[in-house]
């Protein structure tokens, strides 16, 4: 069965590379198709201060989850010739990396391939080779149908940056697992930042429903936004 969007997305994150699995198949449904899969939640980018990807995944009608991530690309409307006759087939938004180089469909396909070969695992196993990696971008190029020369110098840059990139992850869950569910450790409500166990930690939030219902109708936007108010936090 062919996964969706949101059956990336509404899994555990452990590790970076989860993050960027997400992140390589949210670009082709959602910012070049612009497909979104509504009975589950939605994706949206904001760009103002910062630039960050969020999702919000919903379940009989309540948001169980949202969380986001650092967009690492910039993002562009295409506003290409509209009379074109290819303008049915054409990107709804185009995407440039840092440098200002444009991020193609197959420069994409590249490093899904890539991330399907465990290219971008955390932990790389002792006995793999610089060379061998090497021939995993050689390969991976190969396999795409290219009409343009992909240098893979590029690739390897582009590799590189992914690697190295904060995704400044934050979710906010509501977690209604009784079993789990406790007001010391695991609150109701509650925020939950960085994905990796050794690090991750838990921030409770309101008393009631009625206080989480004044936080939650734009709260979690306005949190990763700096150029919004800043949150002050009540001890009791």
């Amino acid at each position: 069965m062919t996964k969706t969007l949101y059956d990336h997305a509404n899994v555990i994150f452990r590790e970076k590379s989860d993050v960027l699995g997400l992140l390589l198949n949210t670009i082709p449904d959602v910012f070049v198709n612009n497909e979104n899969d509504s009975g589950l939640g939605k994706c949206e980018i904001i760009v103002d201060k910062m630039s960050r990807i969020i999702f919000t995944l919903i379940n009989d009608g309540k948001v169980f989850k949202k969380f986001s991530f650092n967009f690492p690309f910039t993002l562009k409307e295409n506003d290409e010739d509209e009379d074109d006759e290819d303008a049915a087939y054409r990107n709804k938004w185009v995407i440039f990396d840092l440098e200002g180089e444009r991020i193609t469909n197959q420069i994409i396909s590249i490093l899904k391939i890539l991330f399907e070969d465990d290219a971008f695992v955390d932990r790389i196993h002792s006995d793999i080779e610089p060379l061998d990696f090497y021939e995993q971008i050689l390969q991976a190029i190969k396999e795409v149908d290219l009409d343009v020369t992909i240098s893979d110098n590029y690739i390897w840059r582009l590799v590189r940056y992914l690697y190295l990139f904060e995704p400044g992850y934050l979710r906010y869950d509501y977690d209604d697992t009784e079993s789990r569910r406790n007001a010391i450790n695991h609150p109701l409500h509650h925020l939950d930042f960085y994905f990796s166990s050794n690090v991750t930690l838990k921030l409770g939030i309101a008393d009631d429903d009625k206080q989480y219902r004044n936080w939650k109708l734009d709260s979690f936007e306005t949190l990763l936004n700096n150029n919004k108010p800043c949150y002050y936090l009540k001890l009791t």
